[in-house]
C-alpha cells in the first residue's frame, strides 16, 4: 500500500474518531444535559439515567435519595472495614495505615469542576 493511501486512511480514521467522540457533547449542547458517564458523582449518573429513560422530577428526587443512602451505607461499611484492618496490624503498621488512609482521603476528596 502506498504512503498516500496509508496517510489518507489514517487521516480518515482520526477524523472519524474525533467526530464520534464529539457527538455526545454536541447532543448535550442541544439537550442541556451532560453525556452519560460524563458528570461528577451521582449527578452524572442521574443525568445519564434521565437522558436514557426520561425521569419525572419526583423520580429524579427519589433516585437522588437512593444514591445518597447508598453512599452513606458504603461509607459506614468502609469505616467498619478500616477498624477491622487496624485490628490485624501492629502498632507501627497502624500508624502507617492511618497515614495511608489520610493520603487516600486527600487524593479522592471532592474537587470542584473547572470550566
Amino acid at each position: 500500500m502506498s504512503n498516500v493511501w496509508k496517510k489518507s486512511g489514517l487521516g480518515l480514521g482520526l477524523a472519524g474518531f474525533l467526530v464520534m467522540s464529539a457527538w455526545p457533547w454536541a447532543m448535550a449542547a442541544e439537550t442541556g444535559r451532560a453525556p452519560m458517564g460524563h458528570g461528577r458523582g451521582s449527578g452524572g449518573f442521574i443525568a445519564g439515567l434521565d437522558h436514557s429513560v426520561g425521569l419525572t422530577p419526583e423520580q429524579r428526587d427519589a433516585v437522588h435519595g437512593l444514591l445518597a443512602e447508598q453512599r452513606r451505607a458504603s461509607q459506614a461499611l468502609r469505616e467498619q472495614t478500616d477498624v477491622k484492618i487496624r485490628a490485624v496490624l501492629t502498632p507501627d503498621q497502624q500508624k502507617k495505615f492511618d497515614a495511608f488512609l489520610s493520603q487516600q482521603k486527600n487524593n479522592h476528596a471532592w474537587k470542584p469542576a473547572t470550566n
